[in-house]
C-alpha cells in the first residue's frame, strides 16, 4: 500500500499545482517500481486541505494520463488499472467531467 499526502491549498499562489501533480507521479513511480498493476486514488488534498475539487481532478487525471503515455513511449511495463475512488457526489461529478473531456482527446 502506498500512502500519499498532498499539498494544502494556498489559493493557487504556492506550488500546490505542481506539488499535487508530483504526488500523483511519485505514487505511480513507486507502483511501477514495485511491479504492481493497479492503484486507487482518492481526490488528494480536496478534503481538509481545501484543494478545489475541479482543479484536483484536472491535475490528477492529466498526471495519470501523462505518466501512462510516458511509460508506454519508453516501452516500460504498464499499469493495468488506475482508479479514482471518491464517495461524495460532488467529487465524483468533477472527476467524471474531467475524465470525459480527457477521454475524447485520447481517441
Amino acid at each position: 500500500m502506498v500512502h500519499a499526502i498532498g499539498p494544502k491549498w494556498k489559493g493557487g499562489f504556492g506550488d500546490e499545482f505542481s506539488d499535487l501533480r508530483s504526488c500523483v507521479i511519485k505514487a505511480l513511480d513507486i507502483l511501477s517500481a514495485l511491479k504492481m498493476k493497479s492503484i486507487s486514488f482518492p481526490a488528494i488534498s480536496s478534503g481538509i486541505f481545501g484543494f478545489p475539487k475541479e482543479i484536483c481532478a484536472e491535475i490528477m487525471i492529466h498526471a495519470a494520463i501523462d505518466f501512462v503515455k510516458e511509460k508506454e513511449a519508453q516501452n516500460m511495463p504498464k499499469i493495468d488499472e488506475i482508479r479514482f475512488t471518491n464517495f461524495d457526489s460532488e467529487t465524483v461529478a468533477e472527476f467524471q467531467k474531467v475524465f470525459q473531456k480527457a477521454e475524447k482527446s485520447l481517441i
